[in-house]
């Protein structure tokens, strides 16, 4: 009986450290988790009357840049460590946009363009420059 005890302890001991990765660590080809930053550098043209608040975001998350007063341009700097971005433009008074995804290069410096459109119902367009 403790033979049985013992071995099935020895069991969950060694799935317990592989669950862990203690016992077999990935190889230096798997792709990382989190990239190395691509630092962007967006410039928001804001051709609407409203002041506008600008976040980047990517899936759920979703970081604020800062605001833009109508009928104004602003520039903002990031540091960005996913593979694509899209803006989310939110109207002072209602109303919001977005722009649409756009494709970004870990480690790289960027510039990009970001404009907003008086139309609140055309998407902002977000491009390289």
């Amino acid at each position: 009986m403790t033979r049985i005890v013992t071995a099935a302890l020895g069991v969950l001991l060694l799935a317990g450290l592989q669950g862990c990765g203690l016992l077999w660590r990935s190889s230096a080809d798997d792709p990382p988790t989190r990239y190395e930053p691509a630092h962007l550098f967006i410039e928001a043209q804001n051709r609407n009357f409203a002041d506008a608040t600008i976040y980047a975001m990517d899936g759920g998350l979703r970081v604020r840049l800062g605001r833009v007063s109508g009928k104004s341009s602003e520039n903002f700097r990031l540091e960005w460590h996913r593979l694509q971005i899209q803006m989310y433009i939110d109207f002072t008074g209602g109303g919001r946009t977005v722009s649409e995804i756009q494709g970004v290069s870990p480690g790289r410096n960027e510039n990009l363009r970001l404009v907003i459109n008086v139309d609140m119902t055309r998407p902002a367009t977000l491009r390289g420059r």
